[in-house]
């Protein structure tokens, strides 16, 4: 098995549990090139108002670029939120402390290919 074919393995396998457990939010973050990687927020749902609040304020606390769009790759139906490196335990933490979700409703994944 190549990489290709694992990661859209993998990529069905993430599909089936985000389409079993609907409300849970998926984070993970995916190698750009041998050294960068990049943070997905998947299934976090805010007002547009609250959407620009938290990109600002995590781009402020990460020091990084980010941003919140349709990415076809990740999730072809829903936005995602992108930040640059690797956010997972900043956004856990803010997701868990500022928005009151209960870590069990937290999906974390690490690196993908």
């Amino acid at each position: 098995m190549d990489i290709k074919e694992f990661d859209n393995l993998l990529k069905e396998n993430e599909k089936k549990i985000d389409d079993k457990f609907n409300n849970i939010i998926c984070i993970h973050k995916r190698m750009r090139n041998g050294k960068k990687c990049n943070t997905y927020i998947q299934n976090f749902h805010l007002e547009k108002k609250e959407e620009k609040e938290f990109l600002s304020k995590m781009q402020t606390i990460t020091c990084s670029s980010g941003s919140y769009k349709m990415f076809s790759e990740i999730d072809p139906e829903n936005k995602v939120f992108m930040f640059n490196g690797d956010c997972i335990d900043i956004v856990k933490d803010i997701l868990m402390n500022e928005y009151h979700i209960k870590e069990d409703m937290i999906k974390t994944t690490g690196v993908t290919h």
